[in-house]
């Protein structure tokens, strides 16, 4: 999905960990209230993934990410680690990336975009850095951002991958209505039966589609992060054509405001 719409996400995130208010509140004219099979299953989802009310307590988090992308050939196109530092009571986001030796550091601080080679300061356009980083951030928030009254939910009919069946729940855009929609692609999430944890994304590009497995989870204190992900290029029929990325996450480190 674009900046746009992963920058509103973000800031939407950022509104709910820095004032507390959620969608649980049903005075908030920007809350869901969960009346279409949708929203109950959306509402299921958030609880599975340890609920919103804990991810609202969230003050810190810090974490690290290793990543490759793959060749149609099964080649590494490139790979790199980060190291993600965010404060949500600061308000200061950093991403270190260490790649062919050189330390990368991207930061949001203040409303402002900045980025660091080695310790000097990068001609980078801020639309650049803004696009890299909330896309970090959009991945993070999923399923808790989906809470947006922006964008169209709904549950389509369960699907079957890799001979599995899974609840389905697409997310549309709508760019005609929201100015922070920059298009109306759609994204779907194919949700675990039995434990309603998201397992695996389709995602529809402007001339492909990917599929992410999210293969494990990891704990944070009662809040479900990624760990271990794959995604894959696949066709029209959501058959996979062959690995494109892999990522790992680790050593996360969060701390919580008192309840």
């Amino acid at each position: 999905m674009k900046s746009e719409i992963e920058s509103a996400f973000f800031l939407c995130l950022v509104f709910m960990l820095t004032t507390g208010i959620g969608c649980t509140n049903k005075e908030n004219q920007d809350c869901r209230e969960y009346n279409s099979a949708a929203e109950q299953l959306l509402d299921k989802t958030i609880t599975a993934h340890g609920g919103v009310e804990k991810f609202k307590q969230l003050k810190t988090l810090h974490y690290k990410k290793d990543f490759a992308l793959l060749t149609e050939d099964g080649q590494i196109e490139k790979a790199f680690r980060q190291i993600h530092s965010y404060d949500y009571e600061q308000q200061v986001f950093s991403i270190s990336s260490i790649q062919d030796g050189d330390t990368i550091v991207s930061t949001l601080k203040d409303g402002q975009y900045s980025r660091t080679k080695n310790g000097a300061t990068e001609e980078a356009t801020s639309a650049r850095i803004e696009k890299s980083m909330n896309s970090a951030f959009y991945v993070l928030g999923v399923p808790f951002n989906l809470l947006d009254t922006g964008v169209e939910l709904e549950q389509e009919e369960n699907v079957i991958v890799d001979g599995k069946e899974y609840l389905s729940l697409s997310a549309r855009y709508n760019a005609d209505q929201h100015a922070n929609h920059s298009s109306s692609e759609p994204w779907q999430f194919y949700i675990d039966k039995e434990e309603y944890l998201i397992r695996k994304n389709w995602v529809q590009s402007s001339d492909h589609f990917n599929i992410v497995e999210n293969l494990s989870f990891e704990d944070v204190h009662g809040l479900l992060f990624h760990k271990k992900r794959k995604s894959y290029r696949v066709d029209s029929l959501k058959n996979k054509l062959f690995l494109r990325a892999e990522y790992l996450y680790y050593d996360y480190v969060a701390s919580f405001y008192p309840q």
